[in-house]
């Protein structure tokens, strides 16, 4: 159910606070005779508990189908950024690609031989 430390940690506070509430209203109960105030506010807080539980579970549910997502996505592009520079590898052609700052930022093996550059390997 509850994958995540932190919704487990979420989730063992909320039964703390309804052991708390439990312990307080038995004391109460004893004191000033208001049972029918602290079983609602038991109820509340045990609502509360496992509403928290809820949303936390469908929480983590959407945060792993994101990263499912996230993951197929790279996936896709790292396999057409190989696809790309397969193609770019074994053209003839020379190929010389520049930032906006004029830096080449990609050069194939066709223009490095049709330059005369070598590798700086």
């Amino acid at each position: 159910m509850l994958k995540t430390k932190q919704s487990k940690i979420i989730f063992i506070i909320c039964i703390i606070e309804v052991l708390l509430v439990i312990g307080l209203g038995v004391y109460l109960a004893h004191i000033n005779q208001l049972r029918i105030y602290i079983a609602v506010a038991i109820t509340i807080a045990f609502l509360t508990s496992i509403f928290i539980a809820v949303l936390l579970t469908k929480f983590e549910k959407r945060i792993d189908n994101m990263t499912e997502e996230l993951k197929d996505k790279l996936s896709d592009v790292s396999t057409q950024k190989n696809q790309i520079e397969t193609i770019l590898l074994h053209m003839t052609d020379g190929i010389i690609a520049f930032n906006r700052e004029g830096q080449i930022i990609l050069i194939n093996p066709a223009a490095k031989n049709l330059l005369s550059i070598r590798s700086r390997r």
